[in-house]
């Protein structure tokens, strides 16, 4: 927002924006809006980066719950806690104890 504001400061008071410019050592005030959109634009890139990472392990993490639940619904308590208990995935049957798939 501050930086839209600036902006738009500067398209009425170019010379305001010149004189910032050259505070910080760059010739004109548009080769400083310039280099603000350039480290805006790398900001947001590398927050929307992190935003998905974070909101690929939530999906991650959800469906191997999602997965792991269906497992245990479909079989009985025991043999679902056993399955859990030695650390292997538990066999999907159905019903009558006959593999389906």
């Amino acid at each position: 927002i501050l930086f839209a504001f600036v902006a738009g400061l500067s398209i009425f008071f170019p010379g305001m924006l010149t004189h910032i410019a050259r505070f910080f050592g760059i010739g004109r005030g548009t080769d400083l809006v310039l280099y603000g959109l350039i480290v805006s634009f790398l900001v947001y890139m590398a927050t929307t980066y992190q935003r998905f990472r974070h909101m690929e392990t939530t999906m991650t993490k959800l469906s191997r719950r999602v997965a792991l639940d269906e497992v245990n619904r479909r079989q009985s308590p025991a043999a679902a806690a056993r399955a859990i208990a030695a650390g292997t995935a538990p066999s999907e049957s159905g019903s009558n104890g006959t593999a389906t798939g």
